[in-house]
């Protein structure tokens, strides 16, 4: 993209549907023969579109995308095991679960997943429902301790 604009991006792709539409309706007006003037009327077409899109509308939905580029959360599922604490328990699982709009049913299959790609590692296992997990990647100090070194 050369005008580094995402926004010129996003506002070209219906211009060169408009500039190709023209196009075909010149041709076939034309008896199906390709002219040099089409060519040149489409070239002006489109650019004029372009102009008037950015002229009148570029500002604001510059203004408007970087606004929701801030606000917007991210995409996809996060990372629940970056968003516990480096030890927690069932509960813990089962609220960041649920914060993140997943059911609360799941949480047990997930840990024994975890624990089986030695993601975590149980601490206290005296009762299944108070058991206490410890990370062993993602911690929040950064120690990948499956590998013994920093990430």
């Amino acid at each position: 993209m050369l005008s580094q604009s995402r926004v010129y991006e996003n506002l070209s792709f219906r211009a060169n549907v408009i500039a190709y539409l023209k196009a075909c309706v010149l041709y076939v007006a034309n008896g199906e023969k390709w002219d040099k003037t089409i060519e040149e009327f489409v070239r002006w077409s489109f650019h004029y579109d372009m102009w008037c899109k950015m002229e009148f509308f570029g500002g604001e939905i510059e203004n408007a995308m970087n606004a929701d580029a801030d606000a917007a959360p991210r995409r996809g599922r996060r990372n629940l095991l970056e968003l516990l604490p480096d030890e927690f328990t069932l509960q813990d699982a089962i609220r960041v679960r649920q914060a993140e709009g997943m059911n609360a049913e799941g949480a047990e299959v997930m840990l024994r997943q975890w624990m089986h790609r030695r993601y975590v590692t149980i601490v206290t296992s005296d009762n299944k429902r108070k058991s206490i997990y410890r990370k062993l990647k993602f911690r929040n100090d950064g120690i990948d301790l499956t590998k013994n070194r920093k990430r």
